[in-house]
């Protein structure tokens, strides 16, 4: 799990799902959008 300076997102990467005996250099982009989740309607 990890998160960013520019967006506070939580994410995670499963190393299982990735072949780490392959020939090349893994890459996996972390850009992208942040989402904005509206929680106004969990208010009790």
């Amino acid at each position: 799990y990890f998160r960013t300076y520019d967006d506070s997102t939580i994410k995670m990467i499963n190393l299982n799902c990735i072949d780490l005996n392959a020939a090349g250099i893994k890459t996996i982009s972390i850009q992208g959008d942040q989402p904005i989740l509206d929680l106004s309607g969990c208010a009790r």
